[in-house]
């Protein structure tokens, strides 16, 4: 923690993944600290942002928090977890509970982490196509 007060973002970061362990118990401060991480543009804590602000929005039904989630997966060029942010983006536009649902960004994207080669997405649109194409 003294770590992350003195600005140590790699600090910052694992107190989130600590918090997601059980092993950090102060969850405000960790989501804190790890936006101050996603604003520097850290692939990892991007997607580890969107996905926790997924979950918050499950649990609160509150889309401003999956919206502020997409906002820095699409406007960071990612080089490292290209894959992966556009799996993720796959994820959240295809859930339907939520206002941003779209079958066709969805489609989009998973498609696109599949060409990148990111194994999950490749196991689902292969699976996608398959059940479409009995249709």
């Amino acid at each position: 923690e003294k770590a992350a007060e003195h600005g140590i973002s790699e600090a910052k970061y694992n107190l989130f993944l600590m918090y997601q362990k059980g092993e950090y118990h102060d969850f405000q401060k960790s989501l804190v600290w790890l936006q101050d991480v996603v604003k520097e543009g850290d692939e990892s804590a991007i997607i580890l942002f969107a996905q926790a602000m997924h979950d918050i929005t499950d649990a609160t039904k509150l889309d401003k928090y999956v919206k502020k989630g997409l906002h820095y997966l699409e406007n960071k060029e990612f080089e490292r977890q290209k894959g992966a942010s556009e799996f993720i983006k796959a994820q959240i536009y295809g859930d339907e509970s939520l206002s941003v649902f779209s079958e066709e960004k969805r489609n989009f994207h998973l498609k696109k982490s599949s060409d990148l080669g990111f194994e999950r997405a490749k196991t689902l649109w292969e699976e996608y196509q398959r059940l479409a194409d009995k249709n």
